[in-house]
């Protein structure tokens, strides 16, 4: 059984209301947030630095342009964890029905995961596809494409299908994603089934189903609702309110005696991790999203 290269990404979805004449921030203009309210890889979640803020800038249409502050890792051993940096920054880019998003560094010996992700608008400015391509090592390149389903406005579903080419195969991995919301239209979970084929092999191969749940939501207004172009504000910009309580359940799959052809078996879903936020409001109950704790 060959070792698959899993890269693993929040990716990015566009969320606006029906009188928006685009997918950004129209009525307001969100000039900075909070980075611990982001949604990361969980390898990559920055620990709390002097620097937390994670930046926006504005076009002359009052269209996000540009986005200052990542998530930088350090070497093992290092003994440094994840951090933010404004290092890395991402440009907004805006053609027809598309958003360009590309991300850049302001240093050198840095640099991004992501190279650049297209998103395709359909008629009503929602994101119907993604295309996201990366530079995992020197020469070896990561293509995924995202395509989005909606039943009365909301995002139901999404599957992002991942190329990697290598000198021996080719990998395609496939995740099915499944959202679902409570009565109040936040969101309560999504449900992820990831399978893979190998260009060798003639059967596609399940590989494990991953449940995020979103819990202890408030009654405030979501600041976060547009911005959901963004990887890390992604989770967020899909519910009317913002959750308190985030936790990831994983289960495998496996094959009797490694052969495909017959049904796998799931194991029991274990935690993964779970993240709190104690979040804080002002006077008439706005959450205060930008301050640097």
């Amino acid at each position: 059984m060959k070792k698959l290269f899993y890269l693993s990404f929040l990716i990015a979805f566009c969320n606006c209301d029906d009188n928006d004449d685009s997918n950004t921030i129209t009525n307001t203009k969100i000039e900075s947030y909070n980075s611990v309210y982001g949604q990361y890889d969980s390898n990559q979640y920055p620990v709390v630095r002097s620097v937390n803020l994670v930046k926006l800038e504005y076009d002359t249409k009052g269209r996000v342009s540009k986005r200052i502050g990542d998530v930088m890792t350090y070497a093992s051993g290092s003994g440094l964890g994840p951090t933010i940096t404004h290092s890395y920054f991402t440009t907004v880019g805006y053609s027809n029905n598309q958003i360009k998003l590309t991300k850049g560094l302001s240093e050198p010996g840095l640099s991004p995961a992501i190279k650049e992700a297209v998103i395709t608008l359909d008629g009503q400015k929602r994101m119907v596809k993604k295309c996201n391509k990366f530079e995992i090592n020197v020469g070896e390149v990561l293509f995924d494409t995202i395509n989005f389903k909606y039943k009365n406005d909301k995002l139901i579903s999404y599957v992002k299908t991942s190329n990697q080419e290598t000198p021996r195969f080719d990998i395609r991995t496939f995740e099915e994603s499944s959202l679902y919301y409570n009565k109040k239209n936040n969101l309560d979970s999504i449900v992820t089934i990831t399978s893979i084929k190998y260009s060798d092999e003639p059967y596609k191969i399940l590989k494990s189903k991953k449940v995020h749940i979103f819990e202890n939501y408030d009654t405030s207004f979501n600041p976060l609702k547009k911005l959901g172009i963004f990887e890390e504000t992604f989770y967020r910009s899909l519910s009317k309110n913002n959750y308190r309580r985030y936790s990831v359940k994983t289960g495998s799959y496996y094959y009797p005696d490694q052969n495909f052809s017959l049904e796998p078996i799931a194991s029991p879903p274990t935690v993964d991790y779970t993240l709190n936020w104690n979040l804080t409001y002002d006077a008439n109950r706005n959450w205060l999203y930008n301050e640097n704790n």
